[in-house]
């Protein structure tokens, strides 16, 4: 094709490839992840590999060229990732500037800082990136309110997955991030994806060169680069909230759940407490609620009422060890949307161990005096 282009045209070509790492994906997901890489390795090879219509190849994707084997021998690769500043940063979607005159032209201005947090947060370097398949859908549907649209239109099963798989390390990471907190990562930018189950950083790297995690900062110690990683925005937080509410629903009777969730939300406490205690004891294993060094016990039953009030997150913001006013709560709800304007109340939790020789009152008064 290139020969012949190069024969029609007079001049060499220009070779552009789009999502080149997809059909790996599928491939690894699906079982025939050694074929599909043999496969591409032929077929793209030819024609990045010394060709002589070929003037330049621009590609992009998730997983760099060079782990997957595909272009083993590539010449002159130049890499334009997320985590540098590099002269490509601003053309990886829309900018805050050019989002702004888009509402502009459609006189949507007020709805900008609605925008900025549902679609928001994407960074290349510096730069702070919309993503514009959202923008578009967004304005198309006016007045409809904000919705979650990149993240109907892309398979997201080998995320779930992933997720789903991961142990404990994963589900205590990915309980901070639905709490609105950060997770710290050594980032690997050479991902190798046959390598990736089972290896918490791959995992979260991976999430983050998809679009599902944004740096927010970076450190090093002892020589090693760490970077600070979180959710993007409402949009992709949602998807998280899916695969939290479908990991329960696999493990939790979803009737059980909402009566649970009802009870809170209706501040009947008695009732949520046995919901609650039920679960707990179908669901902790003695090794789970123990403690140790790593962990106190009150972490571990913070870390799971957490993974269950996920499915409340249309209807309450719920941040972990938040300070408020001259206290600090291990879980703070508040409500958005129709559950403010319905009046619905806030809700802030203290979890407390007891100690054997404890009274229950001591440490209730140690709780109230520490949230309020």
């Amino acid at each position: 094709l290139l020969t012949w282009l190069e024969r029609a045209h007079g001049e060499r070509v220009v070779l552009l490839i789009d999502e080149y790492d997809t059909p790996i994906h599928a491939g690894y997901q699906s079982g025939f992840y050694e074929e599909i890489t043999g496969f591409m390795r032929n077929w793209l090879s030819g024609a990045l590999k010394d060709h002589s219509s070929l003037k330049k190849g621009v590609l992009t994707g998730i997983l760099r060229v060079a782990r997957e084997s595909i272009f083993s021998g590539l010449n002159n690769l130049a890499v334009a990732g997320i985590l540098k500043a590099d002269p490509f940063a601003d053309k990886f979607g829309f900018t805050e500037p050019e989002v702004a005159r888009l509402l502009d032209g459609f006189d949507l201005s007020e709805s900008l800082s609605e925008v900025r947090e549902w679609y928001n947060g994407y960074r290349f370097g510096e730069t702070v990136i919309y993503n514009p398949w959202s923008i578009l859908n967004f304005i198309n549907d006016r007045p409809a309110p904000p919705a979650a649209h990149w993240i109907n239109t892309s398979s997201n099963d080998l995320v779930r997955d992933l997720l789903e798989s991961g142990g404990a390390e994963i589900r205590e990471d990915l309980e901070s991030l639905l709490a609105g907190k950060s997770m710290e990562c050594q980032v690997t930018e050479d991902l190798p994806l046959r390598d990736i189950r089972g290896d918490p950083e791959a995992i979260w790297s991976l999430l983050l060169f998809s679009g599902y995690l944004k740096p927010v900062d970076v450190r090093t110690r002892n020589r090693q680069v760490f970077h600070e990683l979180a959710i993007p925005n409402l949009e992709v937080g949602i998807l998280y909230e899916r695969i939290t509410r479908h990991w329960l629903t696999r493990h939790i009777p979803s009737r059980s759940l909402n009566k649970l969730l009802d009870a809170l939300v209706d501040g009947n406490v008695p009732e949520f407490a046995r919901h609650l205690q039920t679960l707990v004891l179908n669901m902790l294993s003695y090794h789970d609620t123990a403690g140790g060094e790593k962990k106190a016990p009150e972490a571990v039953y913070q870390s799971f009422v957490l993974g269950l009030l996920a499915n409340l997150g249309d209807q309450y913001r719920i941040r972990s060890n938040i300070e408020s006013g001259l206290g600090r709560a291990d879980i703070l709800m508040s409500p958005v949307g129709a559950a403010k304007e319905s009046g619905g109340r806030g809700i802030v939790m203290e979890f407390k161990r007891l100690e054997k020789g404890e009274e229950m009152e001591e440490q209730l008064t140690a709780a109230l005096a520490q949230i309020r």
